[in-house]
């Protein structure tokens, strides 16, 4: 029985491990697809040769996408709203991969972003106060600091950064696949073990720890091959960062209707992302206590109330902080 059970938990492991590799190469793979799906229509140079109604062939894009975000909390398809949210971060991981991979012809994915472009209200680089990691390293790092028998510059210093964040993010998504794993198998209707006792939403965790390496990457300044437009891709992280958080809260909600008095009382055990402090929790459970009379949203009138409420926070926070957090990135 012993030998079962640690071949059955053998076996998760390494399904775990093999689904997070093999969605890892699968993004990078659909990247190259659309690299060489796209490629002929990435002009040199990509900005002198835009078609004239660029603005409107993006517009249309940004409204699809936002249709496919909506339409999934409107049917309760949590699913769908993720690949919205995850579309919506494609044109930041197109500059990733066209400066990283050379896969130029994603770059026409930017399209989406130039609704947004706009020098009067530099709408893209709206919630800079993220960018806060990046700012602390851009100015207190010393080139001159050493590590272990070798020296390293700012730019390396913070890409390793970025990347150490992006593995951390695989990790901890990888974990919680195989926690998830498990607990199909053990027919758990909550999954409160592993990784699930310290973050009730482990792969969503792991996935803007992912995404925000990659956005952070976006910073370091360096030029695209064949005249990429480099833009600002800061509003365009914490909003799909904010999509998916609000995707997390609508799956409590069902959870909560489903399962109501045990998977309140596991909500007030576990941290609904990172672990954190009760008196850091009661923080920012503070709008809805003061607004509904309760710590957590319990159906989708609340969530949209906490996604307009923090995303304006974070934008008004960015915006008395702005002179701080200007950085150049060309």
């Amino acid at each position: 029985m012993r030998i079962s059970k640690i071949l059955q938990n053998l076996i998760v492991i390494s399904l775990g491990i093999l689904f997070t590799i093999s969605l890892f190469y699968l993004t990078l793979e659909f990247g190259n697809i659309l690299h060489l799906l796209l490629k002929p229509l990435t002009p040199t140079p990509y900005y002198l040769t835009l078609p004239p109604n660029i603005q409107e062939i993006g517009l249309i894009c940004l409204c699809i996408i936002i249709i496919i975000i909506i339409l999934g909390f409107i049917i309760k398809n949590v699913t769908i709203s993720s690949i919205g949210s995850f579309i919506l971060f494609l044109p930041t991981f197109a500059h990733f991969l066209g400066g990283m991979f050379l896969l130029v012809g994603i770059q026409v994915l930017q399209v989406i972003l130039f609704p947004l472009n706009s020098s009067e209200y530099d709408l893209l680089s709206f919630g800079s106060i993220i960018k806060l990691p990046y700012i602390i390293i851009e100015y207190f790092y010393n080139d001159n600091i050493k590590l272990t028998s070798f020296s390293m510059n700012k730019e390396l210093f913070i890409t390793y950064f970025s990347y150490g964040i992006i593995l951390i993010g695989l990790v901890i998504f990888s974990y919680g696949v195989i926690a998830w794993l498990q607990g199909v198998l053990k027919k758990k209707d909550i999954f409160d073990f592993s990784i699930y006792k310290y973050s009730r939403h482990p792969q969503y965790l792991g996935y803007l720890l992912w995404s925000y390496g990659i956005y952070l990457l976006t910073l370091i300044p360096k030029s695209l091959p064949r005249g990429g437009i480099l833009f600002e891709y800061t509003f365009v992280w914490y909003l799909s960062a904010l999509i998916i958080i609000s995707v997390a809260l609508y799956e409590e909600v069902l959870m909560n209707d489903k399962f109501p008095e045990k998977y309140a009382e596991y909500r007030k055990k576990v941290s609904f992302l990172i672990p954190m402090p009760k008196i850091f929790k009661s923080i920012f459970t503070m709008p809805m206590r003061l607004v509904f009379k309760k710590d957590l949203p319990e159906n989708r009138k609340e969530i949209l109330f906490l996604l307009v409420f923090y995303g304006l926070l974070i934008i008004f926070i960015s915006f008395l902080l702005n002179p701080f957090l200007i950085i150049n990135i060309n």
